[in-house]
């Protein structure tokens, strides 16, 4: 190849290379253009509904589950109770039946909006741990029993985090509802087959 040709090719080179890189840079602007602007309004609303749902179910599964682990540790303290065979046998069948009938009907989202029930359903509980954590402080084996000290401390710590559950829920219902309330139209804005409806919260129930 001739001297001026291997010149002219070494100048050009870089410029085709800038023109390239530019091209390239351009369609990938377009490109985020383009996906950018596909992203409605319905999407975002639809983004923003699953947001509050996730939270509200998070804090709602937090309460649940502290409920279940309260009464599970509940449950084992009794039997521990029964076997020791240091309290009456007669007493003790009786508060596993009063047990097993508030733990077998546990609050529900829906049952919140009952006063009644969770009056009943907090009460109940309440009574119930008060009574065995009492029974087994009298117990002498508490102090020499590692496991029957354990269960009464998580007994004790699940049952007053109830308020704090409570609170968190009731914040993420909170922001649920309102955004309900601002997108009045949302089931039609983002295809829902019927409109969402306000969830209750506990302190509509201490109010009432």
């Amino acid at each position: 190849m001739p001297a001026n040709s291997n010149r002219r090719f070494s100048t050009a080179a870089p410029a085709l290379l800038s023109a390239l890189l530019i091209l390239l840079a351009s369609c990938g602007e377009n490109r985020t253009e383009r996906v950018e602007t596909t992203f409605t309004t319905a999407d975002s609303l639809t983004d923003q509904f699953l947001q509050f749902q996730d939270s509200m179910l998070y804090a709602w599964n937090r309460l649940v589950n502290d409920d279940t682990r309260k009464f599970r540790a509940m449950h084992e303290l009794l039997h521990q109770l029964m076997a020791n065979g240091q309290h009456d046998q007669g007493m003790l069948i009786a508060l596993e039946e009063r047990l097993n009938t508030v733990s077998s009907i546990p609050i529900t989202q829906e049952s919140i909006n009952d006063a009644t029930r969770v009056e009943e359903y907090d009460f109940t509980t309440s009574t119930l741990v008060s009574e065995l954590v009492s029974l087994a402080s009298s117990s002498k084996s508490l102090a020499e029993d590692p496991k029957l000290n354990e269960m009464v401390q998580d007994i004790i710590l699940t049952d007053q985090r109830v308020e704090a559950n409570r609170r968190y829920y009731d914040a993420m219902a909170s922001g649920y509802n309102r955004f309900l309330e601002k997108h009045k139209q949302l089931a039609s804005q983002i295809g829902l087959h019927a409109s969402p409806s306000k969830k209750p919260l506990f302190e509509m129930v201490s109010e009432q």
